[in-house]
């Protein structure tokens, strides 16, 4: 996750869905969740959020001082750096940005 802020749509949309085995398992081994893969992900995914959150990391690009005006010149940055195991589309990418505002 590096030092980005995430949000739980983010993983909900392009993660969960690429790594649903990964999570499910992270979730039983590291919080001890049970239930159905789904609710094991989603179990997982909010209870990493709230931990960084009660560390007092920043969760919003709001919270960093980032607005949308900067979304063009990120959003083209990262369409020319091919971010991630699968690349994403410029759509995605602003999908994301607007997400993590907060």
């Amino acid at each position: 996750m590096g030092s980005r802020p995430v949000t739980r749509k983010q993983y909900e949309d392009i993660v969960a869905a690429q790594k649903e085995k990964k999570l499910v398992q992270y979730g039983q081994r590291i919080w001890g969740l049970r239930g159905t893969d789904k609710r094991i992900v989603d179990g997982a995914i909010q209870k990493t959020y709230d931990f960084f959150k009660s560390l007092r990391i920043k969760m919003s690009l709001k919270d960093w001082g980032i607005s949308s005006e900067h979304f063009e010149t990120m959003t083209k940055r990262l369409v020319e750096r091919k971010i991630g195991e699968k690349a994403m589309s410029r759509k995605q990418i602003e999908q994301i940005l607007h997400d993590c505002l907060g």
